[in-house]
């Protein structure tokens, strides 16, 4: 991890993190399109700290559209969270802000295919781990994560497969096919639209936040919802 201080805000430290996904795509059909952005062959995180070590940790997690540090740093209650003994690390998840195409509208991942909608989500979990284990090694004796959003279904995917000490996922998206549904992107009939829900909520089932029980012991998650 290259770690760069970037400002001191009183007894806040800010160090921008930054280091290779190492992330290989699972389906090899896919993986020439999904590669093609060197944008997001690197990991971009936020360290926000005090410089002590041995304080617990949370990485928080952006929504969809999002990730641009000015705006997260606005939207996190990062004060607060070190107020209360925590280091915070900010992670930018795959294709958004500094991992994006520059030029493009929106970023491709999540979007209508689900196969890269699977190697987001896989991606997603893989450099969170990362972060998680480097925090771990800096000393941090509890790592645990928050999302918003789209980071609030990574955060829940996230609590399904590693091990973390809490998780608090916050207006979380729960299921892709849902999302697809409500916005009424399915078919032209009611019955085209229950199929393809049908069938894309199945596609997407292996990256389901709500496909496996949670690792993390229910006194120690909680769903912020509004």
């Amino acid at each position: 991890v290259q770690q760069t201080h970037v400002d001191t805000r009183g007894p806040m430290e800010v160090h921008q993190l930054r280091w290779p996904s190492a992330y290989t795509p699972f389906n090899v059909d896919v993986a020439p399109r999904y590669l093609r952005d060197v944008q997001n062959h690197n990991v971009h995180a936020r360290l926000y700290t005090t410089g002590e070590t041995g304080r617990p940790a949370v990485v928080v997690i952006h929504g969809f559209l999002c990730g641009q540090w000015a705006l997260e740093e606005r939207l996190w209650p990062l004060q607060r969270l070190m107020r209360w003994g925590m280091d915070v690390a900010l992670l930018v998840l795959p294709f958004h802000a500094v991992r994006g195409r520059p030029g493009l509208p929106k970023p491709g991942f999540p979007g209508a295919d689900p196969r890269v909608n699977i190697e987001g989500f896989r991606q997603s979990i893989h450099d969170l781990g990362a972060l998680r284990d480097w925090l771990r090694q800096r000393g941090a004796p509890t790592v645990g994560v928050m999302g918003m959003s789209l980071g609030g279904y990574v955060s829940a995917l996230a609590a399904t497969l590693d091990p973390y000490d809490f998780v608090v996922p916050m207006i979380p998206l729960g299921s892709i096919a849902d999302f697809a549904r409500d916005g009424g992107r399915l078919g032209s009939t009611p019955d085209e639209e229950y199929q393809q829900h049908r069938w894309m909520d199945a596609a997407h089932h292996v990256v389901s936040p709500l496909a496996r029980p949670s690792l993390v012991p229910a006194q120690r998650a909680m769903v912020i919802t509004g």
